[in-house]
């Protein structure tokens, strides 16, 4: 299979770097070309798109939704990072496109390929913590310069969003939201609380102010509690022995996977088998209309 990169900025190299370790790097696509790839290398993306099967979008938000449209008319199968587009109604068509073209599209909400997201959810599945109350989530940290065209709640909110729908696996009806704008002129710290239709509350912090970056993910159950790092992809399992007076807590180190590496197999696999990614296109347009909402409303 023949995978060229369009856009190799902040993410887009990590996403050669992988697929070139895996065998897979056909050529790059970026308005400053460099040295460092031995592939060939394009200005323009639309010179290479004869020359592969599947693409990496990994460019600015603004561009996803013409880029991928391109491709995926070409019958060229996409992985498009996160947000899938700017606007809902361009990820339902490139859904629609999709569809029609017989290709595969992929979202990047790459936490759905933690290792330890991947234990947890299991877990719950087998309802081995009796029900879900609560999830609260803090994704933390300075400025990123890499950011151009969104602010903090469609660059990092919507990873939350992504992963509260998948962990509770249900549809939100109610979204309250209080974002403001410290240094500059996207918003860049919020706090969201989702209401979800089978009861479960999530609440969502982000913020491009804290000097020390931070990933976790809370979860209030009936029997336990549940402490997630997504960096240090590590598990905190906690239940009381004799309440209130005495807990026990099982800590749980993951064999240390890089999240990337499986979102392309993933991609790729689903290419090979014909079947649906671990993160459709659809999962991308859901998690960006609660996230737009969440900014607007």
């Amino acid at each position: 299979m023949r995978i060229g990169v369009i856009g190799v900025g902040s993410m887009g190299k990590n996403h050669a770097r992988v697929l070139n370790e895996l065998g897979y790097l056909t050529c790059v696509s970026d308005y400053n070309p460099s040295s460092k790839y031995t592939v060939p290398q394009y200005r323009d993306y639309r010179e290479m798109l004869d020359e592969v099967d599947a693409v990496v979008i990994a460019t600015p938000t603004d561009t996803h939704y013409e880029i991928a449209k391109d491709c995926i008319e070409k019958g060229i199968h996409v992985l498009i990072e996160k947000p899938i587009t700017i606007h809902p109604k361009d990820g339902e068509e490139l859904i629609k496109l999709a569809k029609n073209n017989n290709v595969v599209l992929a979202v990047g909400h790459i936490e759905r390929h933690n290792p330890a997201v991947k234990y947890i959810k299991e877990q719950l599945k087998s309802n081995k913590f009796g029900k879900i109350y609560t999830l609260s989530s803090r994704r933390l940290g300075m400025y990123p310069h890499r950011i151009k065209d969104v602010g903090v709640i469609l660059d990092l909110s919507i990873h939350e969003i992504d992963m509260m729908r998948y962990i509770v696996d249900s549809e939100i009806e109610s979204i309250y939201s209080k974002h403001d704008s410290y240094k500059g002129k996207e918003e860049d710290s919020a706090v969201i609380i989702l209401k979800f239709k089978n009861g479960i509350t999530g609440v969502i912090e982000v913020n491009w102010l804290t000097p020390i970056k931070i990933r976790n993910l809370n979860i209030s159950c009936e029997s336990h509690f549940i402490e997630l790092d997504y960096i240090n992809q590590t598990i905190n399992i906690s239940k009381s022995l004799e309440y209130p007076l005495i807990s026990d807590t099982t800590n749980i180190s993951m064999n240390k996977i890089e999240p990337l590496k499986r979102e392309i197999e993933d991609f790729i696999q689903s290419i090979d088998n014909s079947t649906e990614p671990t993160v459709t296109g659809r999962d991308g347009v859901e998690a960006l209309k609660i996230a737009r909402k969440a900014l607007y409303d």
